[in-house]
């Protein structure tokens, strides 16, 4: 379905990584966020076909959701995240380590490409000690409206209707202008 979740933790044993003693781990919030938002979150494969799954998750228009930890060096599934263009990213900075990372260090450090993008589209947010799960919720909540509001309604459209108009010498194209009190029409 259009703006589910597509989700990779990049992070110290992957979704089954807990940042701190008072975070869930990345699977658990997860798991909450996806059943208070009612939406899916699947497990995005990072395997040999890593970079094709990314694609097809951006093409069947899915929040591609990166959880990352912030106290770990880019990776070769970073690397490859970040060299594809992908406007449908989400990144989650987990930035749980003394000292704190920060957004811009992480930034700088992983360069420019999808993460840059995101941030630069609103779609990155950063989630301190015991914040995870409400980082993630509120971040995938923004994500799907931001990406939802990007996408042109489709033009409902009856042709049976738009005949009889015709037949009636009304105008389809023709857009009603409403006025109010004290404005010349």
């Amino acid at each position: 379905m259009p703006f589910d979740v597509r989700m990779v933790s990049i992070a110290p044993g992957g979704d089954a990584w807990r940042p701190t003693a008072v975070d869930m781990v990345v699977s658990e919030a997860a798991e909450r966020s996806a059943e208070n938002l009612q939406v899916f979150i699947r497990k995005l494969e990072t395997g040999a076909n890593f970079a094709s799954a990314l694609q097809t998750a951006q093409a069947q228009q899915q929040v591609i959701l990166l959880v990352a930890d912030a106290s770990m060096p880019a990776d070769p599934l970073l690397n490859t995240l970040n060299g594809l263009p992908l406007s449908n990213l989400a990144v989650l900075l987990v930035d749980a380590g003394k000292p704190a990372v920060g957004l811009d260090a992480w930034l700088a450090a992983v360069g420019g490409g999808a993460c840059a993008a995101a941030k630069n589209a609103g779609m990155v947010s950063l989630a301190g000690p015991g914040e995870l799960q409400t980082q993630m919720e509120r971040l995938i909540c923004d994500a799907r409206r931001r990406l939802q509001i990007a996408v042109p309604p489709a033009k409902a459209e009856d042709a049976a209707l738009s005949e009889r108009a015709k037949a009636q010498g009304i105008s389809a194209d023709l857009q009603p202008t409403l006025a109010g009190p004290g404005t010349n029409p």
